[in-house]
């Protein structure tokens, strides 16, 4: 008798866990075949048949499939000692090629700014000289025409010869240079050819006069000299 009565409130107490599982509650299932024998899974079949609606889904008395927790892996997720240095290293290397392209860059710029201002300051007076050397040009004329017209006033062109000369020690000071190519081979880069003349003593491309010098300032040249080349030996007419 003690052991139907132990059966049947152990029936009693599988068929109310199964009714709470039924309504939701959340507590942990129980394998009916294996938790009570034959005797007490057929009595709490017949007690889930006496709940209209709710004895077909109690008399399924397998346990229920725990839902699977989709736990990622922490080591998977955070980087490695190895994948962080590497990115370390990595970012090191670029700052490093960072700087050295701007200290480069920082370099060049000061040159750049030396180089400037050392042309500035060689060709500064460049405007000024240029100006000058039309009248420059009207001193030199006007002592030869003196002295070449006037030789008793030989002491009037002496002072007027120290006064042009002057004139250039200040220019030369400047590093003003003139350009005077008398028998040199004719150079387009710094002489003007307004004339060919054929010529016996001059050999034929070479400078046979200078009708206006040419100057140039700090070896820039600031006017090429006006040249007649020489077209050498006249041909003979047949």
């Amino acid at each position: 008798m003690g052991r139907v009565m132990a059966r049947t409130l152990r029936g009693e107490e599988l068929f109310w866990s199964i009714r709470r599982n039924m309504k939701g509650e959340k507590e942990t299932e129980v394998d009916c075949s294996e938790a009570a024998g034959p005797k007490d899974a057929a009595l709490a079949k017949e007690k889930a048949e006496e709940i209209p609606g709710e004895g077909s889904e109690a008399c399924s008395l397998e346990p229920s499939e725990a839902p699977s927790a989709d736990v990622s892996d922490p080591a998977a997720e955070d980087p490695s000692l190895e994948d962080k240095l590497g990115a370390a290293l990595a970012e090191a290397s670029e700052n490093r090629d960072r700087y050295l392209r701007t200290a480069s860059d920082l370099e060049n710029y000061r040159r750049r700014v030396i180089r400037e201002k050392d042309e500035l300051r060689r060709f500064a007076v460049s405007g000024l000289v240029e100006e000058l050397l039309p009248v420059l040009d009207n001193l030199e004329l006007g002592l030869d025409s003196a002295r070449e017209q006037h030789p008793e006033a030989k002491a009037v062109t002496d002072g007027f010869a120290m006064a042009v000369n002057q004139f250039l020690s200040v220019l030369n000071q400047q590093n003003l240079k003139a350009v005077a190519p008398i028998g040199e081979r004719f150079d387009p880069n710094l002489h003007e050819c307004v004339a060919h003349q054929p010529s016996r003593e001059v050999e034929e491309g070479k400078v046979m006069a200078v009708t206006r010098k040419g100057y140039t300032l700090n070896e820039r040249l600031l006017r090429p000299a006006s040249v007649i080349v020489s077209s050498g030996v006249e041909a003979e007419e047949e």
